[in-house]
This record gives structure tokens, C-alpha cells and sequence, in this order.
């Protein structure tokens, strides 16, 4: 059997660290861990959270077994417990508005069920929360501990910044969080959004409550005073709960400002194809992903998931939808969530797609690291890459070809309203670009299955990659 390899960023805990290969993931604990553990797995409510599917599976394994397949230390292992694996590892970066609301109220509701059994949690990373679907899935289950009476919530300062605080910057500011929580894997500090709070609104009462006093109180040093000099024991576990409460109630009715117009967010609504052509389109897809069935579908350029939907009903297993214009994504999110679908639409712009981070490049992977897909549909978005863009022509064929070994495209040719549009006020430097020389380099790396001309700019191909092997 294969080796497994250390996670890289499990060295942010020291009571146990994932180790992983393929299809198998394991959490080695150590004897630090012991009593914890112990107590933890005592309880009732853990294993309740974990038939419910909020908290990931796991099952104690033979430790000598994982021994022979490791090559970290493994002196100070108690034990070794297997869990599932999540089909697609996403970022709270990569989040769009609904989702990073939707874990940190999920977040909070782990913690007052946790609460009633004398649990809690060590900390509030949004990094220990997945998706699968439209459902999130806690992961991180050495940070449930056990409760003891008057202790501080010690994730507050870091639920306001994974979680809190890039809600705030989108709901009283109409600002996307995303580039900022990438390049601030940290979170967004106390000290940034009060900088860009106005002054109006840091009198409401639950923002001055968890921004401008905790702003206030920094700067007089008196956190560290109070919760680590003179060690404070007296916030009862009804407080607890009523602090978590608050936050819930607030952030549940956070939304999206209908002011803040996006690119795409009506994109679906327009008509680049008559009821005849747009029928045709759709036959053609679901036909093929119906014979294929696809275990993870990569929908590229997936807007308000209205393709992403048909291919759910086509029978693909699970499907990653990928889009930059966050306004869209809210729509593609209400569908998923409405139906509980299989289907995760994320934030991307594969202009600059998320990259490896953190500690030594290697704590986030980027999302190259992360693909999954054997199937890909990109459609009516080559032009936006090529013709606004610059990319190269057989460049993007490269990289679509990297991503899946199969896929549907649909190439959107010059005679095209978009296309001209996108021309009109700039030089036509682009001679390569042709239906024709389309055809041309994807046939010289891959093999064009089907073709569908869905009108006389737009036609469809399903392709498969041709292997080294062939």
C-alpha cells in the first residue's frame, strides 16, 4: 500500500495532525490528546452530531497499520481514527456571501448543541468548516473539548475575524471579502474594518458591542488584561449561550445589498439564444452526461447555476460550480441550498485562480493542487478569456485540458454580438481565433466525440483528452 503523506497544514495543532493518500485520510492523536478524546467520544452528543452529518465520520483503525505507512514521527501517537473523504476541499476565500453566512451560523449552532452536553470548541476556524453540497460538514473534531464552567469563548476574537467581520464588510459596506480573506489567512483584524466603517455606522448597538469596543479596548491593552493576566472565570455558560444566540440572530439576517450591481447577475435573463436554440443546447448536454455520469463535474463560468441544475438531474454525482461575479453565485447558492443538491458554487477567477499559501506555500493548496473533476463544461466563456483577456488560443485549450480528461465547450465565434461588442472599441489583433483553428488544436490534443451547432456563432464540442498512452 501507498504511503501516506503529513498534511501541511496540520501543524497548527499539536494534539494530532491528517495524514492522507488518494482516497484514505486519517487523524493521528497524541497522548496529549488522550483524556480528551476519551471524554469527548464519551458523549452522547458526538456521535448524535455525527449521524446527523454535521460533524465528519470516523473510525478507530489498527495504529500499527498507519505506523508502517508514515514517515513523520509517530512516537507520541496514542491512536489513529479514518474518515471520510471530502470530494472537494474549498476556502472560505472562495465562499460566496451565502455560504461564509451560512458556516457561521452553522458554526454557532455546533457550539449551543456542544454547550448542552459540556462540550465546546477550542477555536472557530472557518477552515474547520467544508461543504459538501450546499451542506457544511465540521471537520475538525480534536477542537471539541470539554466544557468547563466559566470559561471565556475562546474563539470569539476568531469568529469575528474568519466569520463576523467579512459578513460585516459585504453587509454594511456592499465590499467582497474574498481577495482580502485570501491574502489574510488570518482573517480580517478588528483594526481594518473600523478603519472603513463610517462613523454612522458604528453606532448601532451590536456593532459598537463586537467591533468598536473590542477596537477600544485593544488599544487600552485591556483584553489581554483581563482574559489572560487575571485569568477571569466568572462568564457563566447562560451567557455563553446568550452571546452565541445574539450573534445568530444578527448575522441570520444579514443579506446582500440589491444596490451593488455585478456584470453577470442578469446574464441568464438575456437572450443569446431562441427557445429552439437554447432547447437544443440543453438536450445536447444532458444527453452526453447522462451516458458519462460523471463522479465530480467542474462547471467553469457557472453564473446562477442553471447548468450546473441540469446536470444534476443528469445524473452527475457531484458538481463544482465556479464563477467570479458574486451577485450570480447568490442565485446559484439559493438553487442548491432550496433543492440540497450536490452541487458547491464557488468564487474564482481563473484569470488568477486561488494559488498555494500560507506556511511555505503549502498550508492552502491552490486550487490546481485541488483538482478532482473528470468531467468539465465551459460554456459561452472562451471569448472572455481570449478576446477580453489576451490569453492565448491553444494557451486556454492547454489549461482546459489539464483540468478534466473529458468535457462539453462551446465556442462563441467573431460574427458573435458579444464578441463584436467586446471588439468595438479596440484593435482586432486576434487572427488565431476561429472556429476553424479551434478545432484544428483541440483535435491535435484531444478528440472531438460530437458536435452541435447551436447557431452560427455558437457550436458545441464534446471532447475527450487524448492519453500519452493512446
Amino acid at each position: 500500500m501507498s504511503n501516506l503523506e503529513k498534511e501541511p497544514g496540520s501543524f497548527r495543532d499539536p494534539l494530532g495532525y491528517i495524514v492522507s493518500q488518494k482516497n484514505e485520510v486519517y487523524r493521528l492523536i497524541s497522548h496529549k490528546a488522550k483524556d480528551q478524546f476519551v471524554l469527548v467520544r464519551q458523549n452522547k452528543v458526538f456521535h448524535k452530531l455525527i449521524k446527523e452529518g454535521k460533524i465528519i465520520d470516523e473510525e478507530l483503525v489498527d495504529l500499527e497499520s498507519i505506523k508502517q505507512r508514515v514517515s513523520c514521527d509517530y512516537s507520541d501517537i496514542f491512536c489513529a481514527v479514518k474518515h471520510p473523504k471530502i470530494k472537494f476541499i474549498s476556502y472560505p476565500y472562495e465562499w460566496p456571501f451565502s455560504l461564509l453566512k451560512k458556516a457561521a451560523i452553522f458554526h454557532l449552532d455546533l457550539q449551543l448543541e456542544l454547550l448542552d452536553e459540556n462540550l465546546t470548541l477550542s477555536d472557530a476556524s472557518a477552515y474547520n468548516i467544508q461543504f459538501i453540497g450546499s451542506r457544511p460538514i465540521f471537520i475538525d473534531s480534536l477542537s471539541i473539548i470539554p466544557y468547563v464552567e466559566g470559561d471565556y469563548w475562546a474563539g470569539y476574537n476568531q469568529f469575528c475575524q474568519h466569520f463576523l467581520y467579512p459578513l460585516l464588510m459585504q453587509q454594511l459596506l456592499s465590499t467582497p471579502y474574498h481577495s482580502l480573506l485570501r491574502s489574510n489567512l488570518e482573517g480580517i483584524t478588528v483594526d481594518y474594518i473600523y478603519g472603513l466603517l463610517p462613523l454612522k455606522k458604528k453606532f448601532n448597538w451590536k456593532v459598537f458591542l463586537h467591533l468598536v469596543l473590542p477596537k477600544k479596548l485593544k488599544a487600552l491593552n485591556k483584553i489581554e488584561e483581563k482574559l489572560v493576566q487575571k485569568k477571569v472565570k466568572n462568564f457563566s455558560k447562560q451567557n455563553f449561550k446568550n452571546l452565541l444566540l445574539q450573534l445568530r440572530d444578527w448575522i441570520d439576517n444579514f443579506s446582500l445589498s440589491d444596490n451593488t450591481k455585478t456584470t453577470w447577475e442578469d446574464y441568464e435573463n438575456e437572450n443569446s439564444y431562441s427557445k429552439e436554440e437554447a432547447k437544443a443546447k440543453e438536450l445536447f448536454i444532458s444527453e452526453i452526461i447522462e451516458g458519462k455520469k460523471p463522479e465530480c463535474l467542474w462547471d467553469i463560468g457557472c453564473n446562477t447555476g442553471k447548468y450546473s441544475l441540469l446536470a444534476c438531474a443528469a445524473g452527475a454525482k457531484n458538481i463544482i460550480g465556479f464563477d467570479f461575479d458574486f451577485k450570480a453565485l447568490e442565485l446559484a447558492c439559493l438553487r442548491s441550498q432550496r433543492q440540497d443538491l450536490p452541487f458547491l458554487p464557488l468564487l474564482m477567477d481563473f484569470r488568477n485562480p486561488s494559488p498555494a499559501q500560507g506556511w511555505l506555500h503549502k498550508e492552502r493548496k491552490s486550487l490546481q493542487e485541488r483538482l478532482n473533476a473528470d468531467f468539465l463544461v465551459i460554456l459561452a466563456l472562451i471569448h472572455h478569456l481570449v478576446i477580453s483577456h489576451n490569453v492565448p488560443l491553444e494557451s486556454f485549450i492547454d489549461w482546459m485540458l489539464s483540468l478534466a480528461p473529458q468535457g462539453i465547450i462551446e465556442f462563441v465565434g467573431k460574427d458573435d454580438p458579444m464578441v463584436k461588442q467586446m471588439l468595438a472599441l479596440r484593435e482586432d489583433i486576434f487572427n488565431e481565433y476561429s472556429s476553424e483553428n479551434f478545432e484544428k488544436i483541440l483535435s491535435s490534443k484531444a478528440r472531438i466525440i460530437k458536435k452541435k451547432i447551436i447557431k452560427n456563432t455558437r457550436t458545441l464540442y464534446y471532447f475527450e483528452k487524448i492519453s500519452l498512452s493512446s
